[in-house]
């Protein structure tokens, strides 16, 4: 049975982005501070993160996964209108300095030209 699938590529730029965004409304995301420094290496992000407590300036790196984004970028992706099908799997992956979101339909899901010929040939054919 044929499958969909879908790839939205997103920039480092990008990716900081949703990831400032997403920590504006949720704490336990990231601890508070300021992000001083991000570096993709391989698979992972690190960012460096600028911490002040009681009069205490201390820079602490944190490492996140692709999949540790999925949220971030799925936000990102509703505030600035790209589709991201709710019931589509997602997986994420890093290559080079871009972060890439595979979308597949989930199994059983017809595919939107799969329906449109099934429609197609419920139709009876007008002129025959």
């Amino acid at each position: 049975m044929a499958r969909e699938f879908h790839q939205i590529v997103f920039s480092l730029e990008e990716v900081m982005r949703a990831v400032t965004a997403y920590r504006r409304n949720h704490a336990d995301f990231l601890p508070a501070g300021t992000i001083k420094r991000h570096v993709l290496s391989g698979s992972k992000l690190t960012l460096s993160i600028e911490l002040n407590y009681s009069g205490n300036r201390q820079i602490l790196d944190f490492s996140l996964d692709a999949t540790q984004l999925a949220d971030p970028i799925v936000k990102f992706c509703a505030e600035n209108n790209i589709a991201v099908p709710r019931a589509d799997r997602r997986s994420m992956k890093f290559t080079n300095s871009e972060l890439i979101m595979e979308l597949a339909a989930s199994a059983g899901d017809p595919l939107p030209v799969a329906a449109m010929a099934q429609q197609q040939k419920a139709r009876p054919h007008l002129g025959a």
